[in-house]
């Protein structure tokens, strides 16, 4: 399972944390997510980082950008923030448009809203992890800035994991919040992998030239 594969799955899931398995409003949901990840690729083209595969399955959608890691911090950045900047642009319309009585967009709202504020979490595989992975590489050795954005995504599971045994306790079984939990886990610990994996294939680069 890729990073944008297990990024739009949690999409999926947190929708069923905010709306209830409300059919309606997940079909709506899921066309947002598409246009949560159609707005990635025409930032990331606009760059110079080339489309290589976009598919749309029951999950949501799932793409992969090439070229995207050879780009500056700054554009990286855009590109992952303008997804959720995206959903915050929708909702403040939608609120503009309810507010006045023009029309009423309640679920699409509510759904950029809670896009918006999930992905900015610094939890895997979320765009705001990679965003402050990128901000804190600008302080920080780009191991270092992995390493502290590892230990954040899992104090965040472990955080979500304990509202889910909360809210068991007082109201009741939220299945959705601990599938959310144990993916955020499942996520991070991928990427704590990859980052050993591509520290050993450094190192053993670097003895070969010696």
């Amino acid at each position: 399972m890729n990073k944008k594969t297990k990024k739009v799955l949690l999409e999926f899931v947190i929708m069923l944390i905010i709306y209830s398995f409300n059919d309606k409003t997940l079909i709506i949901g899921f066309l947002w997510i598409i246009l949560h990840e159609i707005t990635h690729i025409i930032i990331a083209k606009h760059y110079g980082a080339s489309l290589s595969d976009f598919e749309v399955n029951l999950t949501g959608a799932k793409i992969k950008l090439k070229n995207i890691e050879e780009l500056d911090r700054s554009k990286k950045c855009i590109i992952y923030f303008s997804g959720p900047l995206f959903n915050l642009f929708m909702y403040i319309i939608f609120l503009i448009l309810t507010k006045f009585n023009i029309i009423s967009f309640c679920e699409s709202m509510g759904i950029n809203l809670g896009l918006f504020i999930f992905n900015m979490f610094p939890a895997y595989p979320l765009d705001g992890a990679r965003i402050y992975e990128i901000l804190l590489s600008k302080k920080f050795s780009c191991k270092k800035s992995k390493t502290i954005l590892i230990n954040i995504s899992y104090v965040f599971s472990a955080l979500l994991i304990f509202i889910f045994l909360l809210i068991t306790f007082i109201h009741k079984v939220n299945i959705s919040l601990l599938v959310t939990s144990i993916l955020i886990t499942y996520s991070t610990w991928i990427e704590k992998s990859n980052a050993v994996d591509n520290r050993v294939l450094e190192e053993f680069l670097r003895q070969g030239k010696k």
